[in-house]
This record gives structure tokens, sequence and C-alpha cells, in this order.
């Protein structure tokens, strides 16, 4: 099987658990961690748009406190940064580990997007 059908066989699967994730009524944090993780996946493959991180801003933001210090938690926050860094064209490495990072001021004003689909 050729590398691009493997991705595109991955992002279809990543995008199909993202839309069961979303029609959930409520989420365990696991739940959450694996839907920040899809929306993640999919702005990087371009599938939705750059301002879906406010989604996954959001998404971390409902994060329970006391899951905050959790390894995945810090990894999707460090990953998170690391695509809006991306996205604007800014060099260098993403903080990692045992650092705190904020995730809740996200510097925009606007609305809160859908992750529901590309925009």
């Amino acid at each position: 099987m050729s590398p691009v059908r493997k991705r595109l066989q991955h992002v279809t699967r990543t995008r199909k658990r993202y839309q069961q994730l979303s029609h959930l009524p409520a989420h365990t944090v696991e739940e959450s961690w694996e839907m920040i993780d899809c929306c993640l996946t999919l702005i990087e493959e371009a599938v939705f748009h750059r301002r879906q991180t406010e989604h996954v801003r959001m998404l971390l933001n409902r994060v329970p406190e006391d899951s905050r210090s959790e390894r995945r938690f810090l990894d999707l926050t460090a990953r998170l940064h690391a695509v809006e860094a991306k996205l604007k064209g800014e060099p260098g490495p993403v903080p990692r580990g045992g650092r705190s990072i904020s995730v809740a001021d996200s510097g925009n004003t606007e609305g809160t997007p859908s992750c529901g689909g590309p925009d």
C-alpha cells in the first residue's frame, strides 16, 4: 500500500472518530484528549481550517484542573502551540514536559468556531 493511501486512510479514520466523539452528549477526560488529538491531526492535514485551533484551546480549557499535570495534557498543549507557531510561521522549539503551559489566553476575542468540519 502506498504511503499516500495509508495517510488518506488514517485521515479518514481520524475524521470518523472525531465525528463520533463530537456527537457524544458528554466526554470523559480520555475522550476529550482523543477529540483534541483528532482535531489537531485534522488541522495538520489541512482537513480542518487553522481557526479550529480555537476549538482545541476550548477543549483543553475544559479539562479538569487535576488532570492538567498529566503527560497527555502537556503533550497535547505543546502540540497545539507547535501547530499555532507553524501556522504563524514562527520557528523554534515548543516547550514540553514538566512545564505548565497556559491555554487560557488565546488572544482571540471572536467567538469559538465549531470543529465540525472544514471551513
